[in-house]
């Protein structure tokens, strides 16, 4: 379920609302990144990269429009 929650072309995990509806679309906070250990974990488990390439997309997104210069968020 937390797999179906990125959002490709924005390449984040979507934290709330509904998928399908894109004035949700993009919903991002700094919370999210508490998930990308268990999707790590997962990618090792199962094999699949979808898991550790959404976590590493993610945690990309998350430095680039979270995170502030002074590393506050």
């Amino acid at each position: 379920a937390l797999l179906e929650r990125f959002h490709e072309k924005a390449r984040i995990i979507q934290a709330w609302g509904d998928l399908s509806d894109p004035e949700q679309a993009g919903r991002m906070i700094i919370d999210c990144n508490m998930n990308l250990p268990l999707l790590y974990w997962a990618s090792e488990q199962t094999g699949d990269l979808r898991f550790a390439r959404a976590a590493y997309e993610h945690v990309r997104q998350a430095a680039r429009y979270l995170i502030r210069e002074d590393a506050s968020t």
